[in-house]
């Protein structure tokens, strides 16, 4: 019977043995997601809860159970490891300098690798802490409620030198006959009970320090840490989560809270104390939240929210949604933006993921905005693609509004390579469609996919939007498009209808120039075709051009051959109508002047090794191209000479670049920035080498 107990015990410890070698061959055999950088495995240390960058993008800390990982970002590789002194906090997040994390009760140095500052009586208080925005106070919460100390980074502290606390709101009342006395108690006799404020799950600094945002059971409660008292609580009653907010997180600038929980994530205007939009579920599968924060890309209205496998992006001025990144094998447990807005990295499963978001397929409809005329108008748009590669099908659900507009038929393109259309069909509000290349056959570059058709009921504001884009390569493995959708307008009030507006906005100017080049050869939408004879074709384009001011300030419209193609190709019709000889004369004038000197962004971007950088020039110059790395060390200098005032945009043209430096040797993998420096002239931009 021993024997046989061994016998077993053994059977089953090598059972386990197996299973984990198993797990952690599964984990450094699985494969990078489409479009990822790259996975990091860490089945060693778990799932990271929380991750952060470090101011200067390089280095990624990530928190674990028992453990602290700093993860070179540049070489994908962990650096430094640093045991925690306590298992419970699930945060992290770098200092200002970059020299040091804050994580739970203590702050680590990372030049030494060990607790550099200790919150003193901190037990209930460090399941998630932050800095204030000016790194002179800490926040803690957990199932004791909030407390804060005050601390100086500047400071040489002793290893384990206690940090006072400053004040406590504890979730039990604390009876006192005489509060002022009680230095637990606040000089407000402020405290919150358990039934008030129960099951704490995240927290947040405003940007100006003046507000901290708590994500509870009941919803978000705000309080202003210099009077430490509650300012209100956004819960059912304003919109808020029925059951349980899990984490908030405010915008750069303040005037947006992000809070999640149950059901859609919330988007409150915290100025006004009011919720401003639900954000949408973009249909890609059902999920939940893993992830107990939002990310903010700075300078821009997006949002990014983790949801299951996927990372969603979102614009908050609208609530829609615009893109997704993953489709990864588990669910995300925290994602985080690098500050320079070019990275982002998620955890989840065993696995750190780094993506690049500096570049992505975007799915537009054109045109973006039209003003509608009449009821039975017939609207014609073009479903555009740009910045495509390795497309080898794709599907898309277009939403409209049923009761203001009628959906007519849908034209698919050419642009996949012996398409093959695998869906096509509306059901309620929503048109799904769909077509892959049987040849297998995979596409870069941009075009139209398809041309869609609706008729007017009624002149009232309406929408038609991409709710989602699917695309998938040859393998069939699945990614995903930026979209943008598009806004119709009543009719505007014009003075009087000029035929040759034909986005009927009152104005003929350049975009009515462009709308008709986009849609020359066919005989739809009817607007277009401005003479009437059935087909738009250069002469519309022509006597639209004839009608147009002036064109300084407007936009290119078109590369320089083509310009050239319109002008030989109205030469030869002979005709002597004066707007469209001043058609003729337009084009001309595009032709000779482009309206601005500008430095574009180089393609394909990221590379290896070689790309090419397009610029356009308003007048001769002479031009020099330089490109430096992060550190602002110049690695190239490309002296191009003088160059006459045109369009430089294909790679017959555009400045080259074979990915050395100016003594021949390959340069490393990583961010670099060109600047275009002319006699009058320079901009910079960035570019991404991904070997």
């Amino acid at each position: 019977m021993f024997k046989q107990t061994i016998s077993i015990t053994i059977l089953i410890f090598g059972l386990c043995l197996f299973a984990l070698n198993t797990f952690a061959q599964n984990c450094s055999q699985l494969g990078i997601p489409k479009k990822a950088l790259t996975r990091i495995c860490t089945q060693e240390y778990g799932t990271a809860y929380d991750l952060d960058f470090s101011p200067d993008n390089m280095m990624l800390a990530a928190v674990f159970r028992g453990y602290i990982l700093i993860i070179d970002v540049q070489n994908r590789e962990i650096k430094k490891i640093i045991k925690k002194k306590s298992w419970t906090p699930r945060t992290i997040e770098y200092s200002s300098d970059g020299k040091s994390v804050l994580c739970g009760d203590t702050i680590y140095d990372l030049d030494e690798g060990k607790p550099k500052l200790l919150l003193s009586d901190s037990d209930g208080y460090i399941r998630y802490v932050t800095f204030s925005p000016d790194e002179k106070t800490i926040v803690g919460v957990g199932n004791k409620g909030l407390r804060f100390w005050k601390i100086d980074l500047e400071e040489k502290k002793d290893e384990d030198e206690n940090i006072q606390n400053l004040d406590v709101l504890p979730t039990t009342i604390i009876q006192n006959n005489e509060p002022e006395d009680d230095p637990i108690i606040s000089v407000n006799h402020f405290a919150t009970s358990e039934e008030t404020m129960p099951d704490i799950q995240g927290i947040d600094y405003s940007p100006d320090g003046t507000e901290i945002a708590v994500a509870c059971k009941f919803g978000v409660w705000i309080y202003d840490p210099i009077l430490n008292s509650e300012v209100t609580l956004l819960d059912r009653n304003m919109g808020g989560h029925k059951e349980t907010a899990t984490s908030v997180r405010y915008s750069q600038d303040g005037n947006i809270l992000v809070s999640i929980g149950d059901g859609p994530v919330r988007l409150w205007d915290i100025k006004n104390r009011r919720l401003k939009s639900k954000l949408p579920d973009p249909k890609i599968r059902a999920y939940g939240f893993g992830q107990r924060s939002a990310s903010f890309i700075e300078g821009s209205n997006i949002v990014v929210i983790p949801m299951n496998e996927y990372i969603h992006f979102y614009d908050m001025a609208t609530g829609k949604y615009k893109y997704s990144l993953g489709q990864l094998t588990d669910s995300i447990e925290s994602a985080a933006i690098s500050p320079n807005n070019e990275l982002i990295a998620n955890s989840g499963g065993n696995t750190i993921v780094l993506w690049n978001i500096t570049s992505y397929p975007s799915v537009s409809i054109s045109p973006d905005t039209i003003n509608s005329l009449e009821v039975e108008q017939e609207l014609t748009f073009d479903i555009n693609i740009t910045d495509a590669k390795d497309i080898s099908g794709y599907q898309i659900r277009l939403y409209y509004e049923k009761e203001k507009l009628e959906y007519i038929e849908t034209q698919y393109e050419d642009f996949l390579q012996d398409q093959l259309i695998i869906q096509s069909k509306v059901s309620g509000d929503t048109v799904y469609l769909g077509a892959l290349s049987s040849s297998n056959s995979e596409i870069d570059g941009s075009g139209r996919l398809l041309t869609v058709k609706f008729k007017v009921k009624v002149t009232e504001d309406s929408v038609i939007e991409l709710r989602d884009v699917i695309l998938s390569d040859s393998d069939g493995s699945k990614f995903y498009a930026w979209i943008n959708d598009v806004e119709i307008l009543p009719p505007a009030d014009c003075d009087f209808l000029n035929i040759k507006d034909v986005n009927r906005d009152c104005k003929i100017n350049i975009q009515d120039l462009v709308l008709v080049a986009t849609r020359l050869g066919s005989g739809s939408p009817k607007e277009y075709d401005v003479n009437d004879d059935g087909i738009i074709d250069i002469i519309d384009l022509v006597l639209v051009a004839g009608s147009l001011g002036n064109i300084n300030g407007a936009p290119s419209i078109q590369e320089n051959h083509q310009i050239e193609q319109w002008i030989e190709q109205a030469k030869q019709l002979n005709l002597d109508d004066p707007i469209f000889q001043n058609g003729i004369l337009t084009l001309e004038q595009l032709l000779r002047k482009p309206i601005e000197t500008k430095l574009l962004s180089n393609y394909p971007n990221p590379f290896n090794p070689e790309t090419w950088i397009p610029y356009q020039l308003s007048e001769p110059t002479n031009i020099t191209l330089t490109i430096h790395s992060l550190d602002g060390n110049i690695v190239r200098t490309l002296s191009i000479g003088y160059k006459q005032q045109g369009l430089y945009h294909d790679r017959n043209k555009a400045i080259y670049w074979g990915g050395k430096n100016d003594i021949g040797e390959t340069v490393s993998s990583g961010v670099y920035f060109y600047t275009l420096i002319t006699d009058n002239f320079s901009q910079t931009k960035k570019m991404l080498i991904l070997k």
